[in-house]
């Protein structure tokens, strides 16, 4: 399967970059404070303007 997406590493989140061949966006994976199962995290992108 190929990569689509990179992210590192920066206390406790990770941020980073996904791309395809229409889509290239940032993200940002977070610890889901509210979360009901420990392998539950909050994914969020960021929209240039």
């Amino acid at each position: 399967m190929p990569v689509i997406g990179y992210v590192t590493r920066n206390n406790g989140d990770f941020k980073g970059q996904i791309r395809t061949l229409s889509i290239r966006t940032d993200v940002e994976i977070v610890p889901n404070r509210s979360k009901a199962h420990e392998s539950q995290l909050c994914v969020t992108r960021q929209v240039a303007r």
